[in-house]
């Protein structure tokens, strides 16, 4: 774990910070089935990043979007 965050996670961005967490949840996951109790491994994780809003389209431009027709011929399908 130590090994990952100081080769991938990045602290400024938070970049791999969800891989850096799904590493922990697998080896928690481990323990549980070799019977070792969960709180036998404790590694703090850091700070999650804010996430970024996402920009969807308006529904005009989806529906223009799903409705395009992509092939001019229908044999080409």
């Amino acid at each position: 774990m130590d090994w990952y965050r100081g080769t991938y996670y990045d602290e400024q961005t938070g970049k791999n910070y969800y891989g850096l967490k799904q590493k922990k949840e697998a080896f928690e996951l481990y323990l549980k089935a070799c019977g070792i109790p969960k709180h036998y491994f404790y590694y703090e994780l850091p700070p999650c990043p804010e996430l970024k809003p996402v920009d969807f389209p308006n529904p005009d431009r989806a529906f223009d979007i799903t409705r395009f027709n992509y092939y001019k011929d229908k044999d080409e399908i």
